[in-house]
């Protein structure tokens, strides 16, 4: 991902060097070899940073699928919160865009779960869990969160949406079996501060019965199939959750 908040005088990085303010790695290798970086396809979503007026939050997921060999990849793919701290020099008001790396992000858990518990009832379910990391992100220290995808060939191909503190992103997994129309996927919907799902109410409706009730489960994503440019985000006029078209 490049910064590229300004055209004419400043560059990305410190100084006149221009470096991408991130380079997506499927560890903290760094630099990051060839073989370990991952792909960004898809268009970040950007927001102040909640915290810090001086610094941005930009979200974007990692994967690629545009070539008949990208179906069979399983290199591990992730969704990332990077903080980008920007310098104005009180002489010159000149930027400095501040660059980072994934050893200094905090990890997030997804966690695939198929049975789903609330309200007194238990019923399956294809669902998951996002656990916040731990320890809590310090932002004097820390530059963001990211949290790898857990199933082998998953990826994020469309664009990352944020609403009301929520970053909500598609998951796609290719598949050969002519049962999922070319792949499946999850819709995800996490918080932006720290990458956890949202815990004081149910974001999705996992008993599937079209209804946001108190039989629906706190999760962070749900299993939706594949949705190749995004799902479309719809909030319901009263109560909490989201609906999707």
């Amino acid at each position: 991902a490049w910064d590229v908040a300004s055209i004419t005088t400043e560059s990305p990085g410190t100084g006149s060097s221009k470096q991408p303010l991130f380079v997506a790695c499927t560890d903290n290798t760094n630099p990051c070899t060839t073989a370990k970086r991952q792909a960004i396809t898809s268009s970040p979503a950007v927001s102040f940073h909640p915290s810090d007026l001086n610094s941005l939050m930009i979200y974007f997921g990692t994967g690629k699928y545009l070539e008949s060999s990208d179906a069979t990849t399983t290199q591990v793919q992730s969704m990332y919160g990077v903080m980008e701290k920007i310098t104005v020099d009180s002489g010159t008001g000149a930027l400095t865009f501040e660059t980072t790396t994934r050893g200094k992000l905090k990890q997030a858990i997804i966690t695939d779960i198929s049975t789903c518990s609330a309200g007194g009832q238990t019923y399956a379910c294809s669902a998951r869990t996002v656990s916040a990391p731990s320890p809590a992100i310090d932002w004097s220290t820390d530059k963001g969160w990211y949290e790898n995808l857990p199933t082998s060939g998953e990826r994020i191909i469309a664009p990352v949406q944020l609403n009301n503190g929520i970053v909500f992103y598609n998951t796609f997994i290719p598949s050969t079996s002519p049962c999922d129309y070319g792949g499946t996927g999850y819709l995800m919907g996490v918080q932006s501060d720290t990458g956890g799902q949202i815990t004081d109410f149910a974001l999705f409706d996992t008993d599937k019965n079209k209804a946001f009730n108190s039989y629906d489960m706190s999760t962070g994503g749900i299993k939706i199939g594949a949705v190749l440019g995004g799902s479309t985000v719809i909030k319901p006029s009263s109560g909490k959750g989201v609906g999707i078209a």
